[in-house]
């Protein structure tokens, strides 16, 4: 490792790219995964080091429309956007170097010299004055003020941006995904439509003063799953690959399903049909026709078809008509399909036919009762066309089992992996304070059909 080493990406020889590839090396030539290339590691890290650290320091509260509900109450008050730019940026307690950490702070002994600096805005750039302090610990640095309060993030005593400059980049990546290179395009037009006197920065400066600053955001240590907690047993990845580069194309590369020389072959294994919570295909079809499209209703709003002001809309009166009249007739035979579904639902499990009844049965209609969407849900997935398995795994089996036994909330929601039964499960403990003896039955029926069904894939 006592070569040259240089980076395409960055162009320096001692950047945090070519660290990792001297300590690689190291572990390659050692073979050591704890070798480590001691010569690279110090200056690496105080080169990285100074590429991301800013005069300004203080936490920054995350913009408005960024802000959640959480948030909302715990964080202070929001800093309002710079109109005008202040003719001198005083020193203040506050203002530091950013040489060291802790930093070094502001000494009202020390003299004060003032330099211009540039304001980078929405718009267009401002010229104005800063007061900066040597540094009495680096000796080659300046202090300088923070400008939290003035909505300014002061990155270097001379480059200074808005608040809103970087906050809206940040909106733009969240919403829309827009790379650097692209923005920072749309703002050095702008600025030239807006006649700046100082032109927006190079992509590179954009992207060094933005990480500074989200570093600086205070976006609180909440952004985690409520339910399942910063490391959820369960993830669903998904991602595009458009092409792989040339490189990659060695000769060890192999579409997936070519099968090696040594894989072991199976040749009577079949496929175990009859998976599904309920085996019964017709009760399945039943259910999902009843509770899937319009809401039900036992009688049927007329349309009104009249309109005396020409033949044209009397004819499309009479179309729309023509579609109310089949609506309803859809509507009138998913209604005579419910005592059927819930004599064949009970005949299933008890629990389950109950749950039906209570929430899409003749007497819900009757009395005008809109179901909550967690029944429906519930209910969707147990007469789903897949096996038990894909709504609960062997793992979700055994907790759900524990909590049959004892139905209480810590047990409930241990059950974040099946989401469908928690969701019910979460809604009845907050309405009612407990499970009810159907959403009960209806686990403890799961358990024994998911266990019966692993027992023959085994």
């Amino acid at each position: 490792g006592d070569g040259k080493w240089t980076c395409n990406k960055d162009g320096e020889r001692n950047c945090a790219h070519v660290s990792t590839c001297r300590h690689a090396l190291q572990k390659y030539v050692n073979v050591n995964l704890e070798a480590r290339d001691s010569r690279v590691q110090d200056e690496a890290a105080l080169g990285h080091e100074r590429r991301e650290t800013a005069v300004s320091y203080l936490e920054i509260p995350p913009p408005r429309w960024a802000v959640i509900v959480l948030d909302d109450r715990n964080a202070g008050p929001q800093i309002p956007p710079l109109r005008e730019p202040p003719a001198i940026i005083h020193l203040a307690a506050t203002s530091s170097c950013c040489c060291s950490s802790p930093r070094y702070l502001y000494c009202p002994n020390t003299p004060i010299r003032q330099q211009p600096c540039t304001i980078y805005g929405i718009t267009g750039s401002l010229s104005t004055t800063v007061e900066v302090q040597a540094c009495g610990l680096c000796a080659r640095r300046f202090v300088g003020p923070d400008c939290r309060e003035l909505g300014l993030f002061n990155f270097n005593n001379r480059i200074i941006f808005t608040h809103d400059v970087l906050n809206d980049y940040t909106s733009a990546y969240t919403t829309s995904e827009t790379p650097f290179a692209a923005w920072v395009t749309i703002m050095s037009r702008r600025y030239l439509v807006h006649e700046s006197p100082t032109p927006f920065v190079s992509e590179q400066m954009f992207r060094t003063v933005w990480f500074a600053f989200v570093k600086l955001q205070r976006f609180e240590n909440d952004m985690t799953c409520p339910e399942c907690g910063p490391c959820p047993e369960t993830t669903i990845w998904d991602g595009v690959t458009l092409a792989f580069n040339r490189k990659h194309l060695l000769s060890s590369l192999q579409p997936p399903t070519t099968l090696h020389e040594k894989a072991i072959s199976r040749e009577k294994t079949c496929y175990v049909t009859g998976q599904q919570l309920i085996p019964d295909s017709k009760l399945r079809k039943t259910v999902r026709r009843i509770i899937v499209g319009k809401r039900l209703a036992l009688s049927a709003e007329e349309s009104d078809d009249e309109d005396d002001e020409g033949e044209e809309e009397e004819e499309e009166g009479r179309n729309r008509g023509k579609v109310a009249h089949k609506t309803t007739q859809e509507v009138m035979k998913r209604v005579e399909l419910i005592p059927y579904a819930c004599e064949q639902l009970t005949q299933v499990n008890r629990g389950l036919g109950d749950v039906f009844t209570t929430h899409f049965g003749v007497g819900s209609l009757l009395n005008n009762i809109v179901p909550n969407d967690v029944y429906r849900r519930l209910l969707l997935q147990i007469v789903a066309e897949e096996s038990v398995l894909q709504m609960a795994i062997r793992s979700a089996l055994d907790l759900l089992n524990i909590f049959t036994q004892n139905p209480n909330t810590t047990n409930a929601s241990a059950l974040v992996n099946i989401p469908a039964l928690h969701d019910v499960l979460k809604y009845e403990f907050r309405l009612y304070k407990r499970a009810s003896t159907s959403i009960i039955d209806i686990c403890k029926w799961v358990v024994q059909r998911g266990r019966t069904v692993l027992a023959k894939l085994l």
